[in-house]
Formats: structure tokens, sequence, C-alpha cells
């Protein structure tokens, strides 16, 4: 199941305290070291709730990937995308959005409709 903060996560879902270890891919490393994300990737180690834009979940508690998007700078935001395995995550992109997305193309139906859910 994929869900989107803009249509609601399940009541059920727990979304994790903290990743211990982050393994980049070459995508991530090639595109981070574009926007120099070393300087704040420690960020993605803790996942606040209200970071988290988009989930995916094959049973509506666990989070297998999380895509989390952190102030940047003053223009930017950054999105990260991450596979979590137990308390690793591997990082698998990273990109640029600009903070005045207000994600008018956004295709909802792609996301899943949570039966009971709960907005960020």
């Amino acid at each position: 199941m994929r869900y989107h903060k803009d249509i609601g996560f399940p009541e059920t879902l727990i979304f994790p305290d903290s990743i211990l270890k982050l393994i980049y891919t070459d995508h991530a490393i090639a595109k981070g070291e574009k926007i120099n994300f070393y300087a704040w990737i420690h960020d993605i180690r803790k996942i606040k709730k209200e970071t988290v834009i988009e989930v995916v979940t094959d049973n509506d508690i666990t989070i297998k990937e999380v895509v989390v998007r952190l102030h940047y700078g003053d223009e930017y935001d950054v999105c990260i995308a991450v596979d979590i395995k137990k308390n690793t995550g591997i990082v698998k992109t990273i990109w640029l959005n600009r903070k005045k997305d207000t994600h008018q193309t956004l295709d909802k139906t792609i996301y899943d409709i949570p039966k009971t859910k709960q907005l960020v």
C-alpha cells in the first residue's frame, strides 16, 4: 500500500523513531553531491512524522519505504527516499523541491486511501 500525507496515513501506521545506520546508493550519492546534502543528512536519522510525505507498507503498520521532506534553504526543501530495513535506511535518491510547490500536479490515483486515516 502506498500513502501520501495529503490523502492521509492509516491510523495503525507506526512511524519509526530513528534509523541507526544509513547506506547510500550510488544514485543518491551522485544526486547528493550536486546539492551538498552531507551538511544536514543527519536530520533524516530521526524521522519526524511531520516531515513524512509518502510511505509504502504491506500491512498498514510497518513502514517499508518513506519519503521525507526537510528544510534545505530559503527557496528549496530536499526530499529523500529511503528503504527501511530494520534499523537501517537505504537512501535511494534525493531531489530538491521548491518551497512554493503546492503539489497541484499530484496524481492522487497512484495512492491508496486508508480505511481509517490520520492526517499529518
